[in-house]
């Protein structure tokens, strides 16, 4: 009783003592978290602060690196769920696989074949996904083959397309009539005199000249040859072909006839080729009258420089001469050809023409006309540094008050000149009038008269001079000599002998223009 008794004080006291601590624990918590709370409020503010700050940056940032890691994340994810996809499943435990197989072999049919069919889905979605997985590389290599031959086909007719516009360019630059160029040519062989000066070679031209009209790609030694033969093949002599007596036995005449010509055709056609590869000519480039070379001094008596495969390109208006060898001609060339052309009527009319008497007025239009320079009068152009065509045109700027003409009556053909004897219908008795002429100011008269003539007859080394002259004091012609003068008549002036003309402005044509004189002048005696 006693020990309860005092136990009951000490119960109480502890009870007092343990509420106590409970109400200070209490205070030490809800101080303890309001100076957590507080502590997470400060630094939510400071954080949020730096948060806005670094919002933007950041931002930008996360994007970049989205744009650039983007494919790569996609790739690696992809190939990350295939991985997965095809990772062995974990192991099914041996009493999950019993309970599976007990409940297989429990359930009824119907379960059994639905079983079977799921497990048959399974099976070809697999096949199905290894045949994808397999078309996959496959596709890949087809579409690549086929892109690879679209492209080469697609090079290729470009390829096409670009030749046949470079054909058809070269085609119409072929076709061009600027483009073309004109060139002679002739049949000659050459002779060599036992007694010559200088040049022991004659020149013989025989056979019909013709024109050849080449394009770009014909300007060459082969193209040249090419059309020369073309145009000279069918009047070279061919061997005749004949039959055996037992062959023309076995057949009859229109056969053999047939036969005969088809071997005749097949044996002229094997000798051209064979002659064409060796021709017995060779080709030259001379001047127009094919007597002498079109660019070699006079002086080196060149006959005229060949052409060769390794020559630079034939030029408008050049004469090439076909070099017969005179040994050879009567072996290959056909003369017969010649009779059986027909002249045309402008061979007539140009012998004619050639013949036929001109008049002044003729030869000043071609003394002014505008000449285009040949292939062999060339002008060096000091910009370029090499020899042009060009063009040449003399004007007269002013007349003088003594007109005197100088006709041009002797021409030079490579070795020698040769005078030319065409008759020039000049104005005796009537005036001359040279105001179409001038193209300078015409501020001067115009008009003129003869008043002498002076006559060459003869050749080049020798000849012998004649003066024709109108007394002004009488009105009458003289013709002078050597030492005879006398009276002619006007109708005799116009000659071919006429080589200078002498005009006198018709305004001073009566004055007295004799010079003045001291002391008496003895009369000239005849």
């Amino acid at each position: 009783a006693e020990s309860a008794a005092d136990a009951e004080p000490d119960a109480a006291a502890s009870a007092k003592q343990d509420a106590h601590m409970e109400k200070v624990w209490r205070r030490m918590r809800s101080s303890t978290a309001n100076a957590t709370e507080d502590g997470k409020k400060k630094k939510k503010k400071k954080s949020s602060g730096g948060k806005k700050r670094k919002s933007n940056q950041e931002q930008s940032t996360e994007d970049t690196k989205q744009m650039l890691d983007g494919p790569e994340n996609k790739l690696k994810e992809k190939e990350s769920n295939e991985k997965e996809s095809k990772a062995p499943s974990p192991p099914v435990p041996v009493e999950a696989q019993l309970e599976v197989v007990a409940a297989s072999s429990s359930g009824t049919s119907a379960e059994k074949a639905n079983v079977s069919s799921s497990s048959q889905k399974q099976k070809k979605h697999a096949k199905k996904g290894e045949q994808a997985e397999v078309s996959r590389p496959a596709a890949a290599a087809a579409s690549t083959t086929t892109t690879a031959a679209t492209a080469n086909t697609a090079a290729a007719a470009a390829a096409a397309a670009a030749a046949a516009v470079k054909e058809k360019a070269e085609a119409e630059e072929e076709d061009d009539p600027e483009n073309l160029i004109h060139v002679s040519v002739t049949h000659r062989y050459l002779s060599k005199l036992e007694v010559y000066f200088l040049n022991p070679w004659s020149v013989t031209r025989f056979g019909e000249p013709f024109l050849l009209c080449l394009g770009p790609k014909e300007r060459t030694y082969d193209g040249v040859m090419a059309s020369i033969w073309r145009q000279i093949e069918h009047r070279i002599k061919t061997p005749p072909v004949t039959l055996l007596p037992e062959e023309l036995a076995e057949l009859s005449a229109e056969q053999a006839s047939e036969q005969l010509k088809t071997l005749q055709a097949d044996s002229d056609r094997r000798y051209l080729e064979e002659l064409r590869a060796n021709p017995p000519f060779s080709l030259r480039v001379v001047n127009r009258d094919a007597t002498s070379c079109q660019s070699c001094p006079w002086y080196t008596y060149c006959m005229g420089c060949p052409l060769l495969p390794t020559s630079t390109q034939v030029r408008d208006g050049q004469t090439i001469a076909v070099e017969w060898d005179r040994k050879l001609l009567s072996k290959y060339y056909d003369s017969s050809w010649s009779a059986k052309c027909v002249g045309h009527e402008s061979v007539a009319q140009a012998r004619e023409q050639a013949s036929a008497p001109i008049d002044f007025a003729d030869c000043m239009h071609l003394f002014t006309t505008r000449e285009r320079l040949g292939a062999d009068e060339l002008w060096y152009c000091s910009t370029c540094e090499d020899f042009r065509a060009a063009e040449k045109k003399l004007d007269i700027w002013k007349l003088p008050p003594a007109f005197i003409v100088h006709l041009k009556r002797f021409k030079y053909n490579g070795f020698h000149f040769s005078k030319l004897s065409k008759l020039v219908r000049f104005p005796v008795t009537e005036e001359l009038d040279m105001s179409q002429y001038v193209s300078g100011p015409n501020d001067t008269p115009t008009k003129y008269r003869l008043y002498g003539v002076l006559n060459h007859f003869g050749g080049l080394g020798s000849g012998h001079y004649i003066a024709q002259a109108r007394n002004k004091d009488d009105g009458y012609w003289y013709q002078f000599d050597d030492s005879r003068c006398f009276k002619t008549v006007p109708e005799n002036l116009v000659t071919p002998a006429a080589y200078v003309l002498f005009y006198g402005r018709a305004d001073l044509f009566d004055l007295d223009l004799k010079p003045e004189t001291e002391g008496d002048v003895p009369p000239f005696e005849w």
